[in-house]
């Protein structure tokens, strides 16, 4: 096997054992723990080391600076997930487009709607999707969740966690260092 795709394949399992370890201690704490970035980084760079040997260079640091990017948003997304809250069900996304749209026919806007309002709006839109079909009830909530998406709401959300303070640009920045250089070895061209 040709070293660079060996390397290549070491430092892949080394970018999803890592992504995975990160998640784990993320979802068991719930905090996410920045540095460990960096030990990910690190981590595929060893891998790309252990695999391409002596044959490495600016190639093989480049892939793994690709890696660990790779590997960081993938890590990054999973514990954005798992630490921003349970998915909202299709009754719940529902009960709040009827109800908003209950107060908005009244001619007020909802994000200025006093709370006496909302609870009975949404006791009034728990009724109606409780005789609802549930491919209706679906049919709604997937309609709103594309219009979400669309919005680019949910990507900015995410982007903001990912890159939110200057710490995690840092490790980002260690991150992809430590892969490039130990990926890369002495740098020459072989």
């Amino acid at each position: 096997m040709h070293p660079t795709l060996k390397g290549t394949l070491y430092a892949a399992v080394g970018a999803l054992v890592g992504a995975m370890i990160w998640y784990t201690v993320a979802r068991a704490t719930q905090y996410e723990v920045g540095w460990i970035a960096w030990i990910v980084g690190a981590v595929i760079g060893l891998g790309m080391a252990m695999g391409a040997g002596d044959k490495r260079s600016l190639r093989e640091g480049m892939i793994a600076i690709a890696l660990a990017i790779a590997s960081i948003m993938f890590a990054k997304y999973l514990i954005y997930r798992a630490i921003s809250g349970p998915e909202i069900t299709d009754e719940e996304i529902v009960v709040q487009i009827l109800a908003a749209e209950t107060i908005r026919s009244h001619g007020r806007d909802p994000a200025k709607a006093p709370d006496a309002v909302w609870i009975r709006e949404l006791g009034a839109a728990q009724e109606k999707v409780k005789v609802m079909p549930p491919e209706q009830v679906a049919g709604i909530a997937d309609a709103a969740r594309d219009e979400y998406f669309t919005a680019g709401r949910a990507w900015s959300n995410f982007m903001r966690a990912m890159l939110g303070s200057p710490i995690n640009g840092l490790f980002f920045f260690l991150a992809c260092g430590s892969a490039f250089r130990i990926g890369a070895g002495s740098g020459e061209d072989t």
